[in-house]
């Protein structure tokens, strides 16, 4: 009687690299298979800008990811915009849902920068925003927000979340409706002389 047959299943994770630009990842592949020509089930693909600093420098942005999962049957394409101290902005997600149509989301962050001798500081979040909807239902979108404000040094006195479902007057998916959202919570700090937090006050 013949032995049976058998075979090695190999999971293996492909990384790529681009040496000219940092060494910054290119593309990821994973596979699963009983051969390397076995397809992919999952490939993630990045580009990124050639962006240099003011002293020369190289520093690559990320300008684009597109994923694509063969098992779920999703694929992703997410871009990616930046101020001008190079901290992302805005990112724009459309995800194919495998037959389903396509599912749309929006991320906007804004910041509050201060390069001053006296106070260098850059990336305080004031603004988080997220938009999501359906092109199956592009009169409404589902929106969270939070604000943040600021005092002279920084800190954080106040933050309030907003969320629900805003009307959207615009067939572009990425179009943010203006706010109808409600306030779901707030938080408030008060700080002493040194910098220490007094009080933290929640609600609800």
């Amino acid at each position: 009687m013949a032995s049976p047959a058998t075979f090695h299943v190999n999971d293996a994770t492909d990384v790529y690299y681009l040496p000219d630009k940092m060494g910054v990842v290119s593309k990821v592949v994973c596979k699963k298979g009983v051969s390397q020509s076995d397809p992919a089930y999952y490939t993630l693909t990045n580009t990124w800008d050639s962006l240099s600093t003011t002293y020369g420098k190289l520093s690559p942005r990320l300008t684009q990811s597109v994923a694509v999962d063969a098992l779920t049957g999703v694929r992703s394409q997410t871009s990616y915009t930046y101020d001008a101290w190079d901290f992302p902005t805005e990112s724009r997600t459309s995800r194919s849902l495998s037959g389903h149509g396509y599912q749309y989301e929006k991320h906007r962050l804004t910041y509050q920068h201060s390069n001053s001798a006296s106070k260098y500081v850059l990336g305080s979040v004031t603004v988080d925003a997220t938009t999501q909807n359906l092109d199956s239902d592009t009169e409404y979108q589902w929106k969270e927000k939070t604000m943040t404000t600021l005092d002279a040094l920084f800190r954080p006195v106040s933050k309030k979340y907003y969320k629900g479902k805003c009307y959207c007057p615009s067939d572009d998916p990425f179009f943010e409706a203006s706010d109808s959202t409600r306030l779901t919570g707030e938080t408030k700090w008060t700080y002493d002389s040194h910098g220490n937090v007094l009080t933290e006050k929640s609600a609800p």
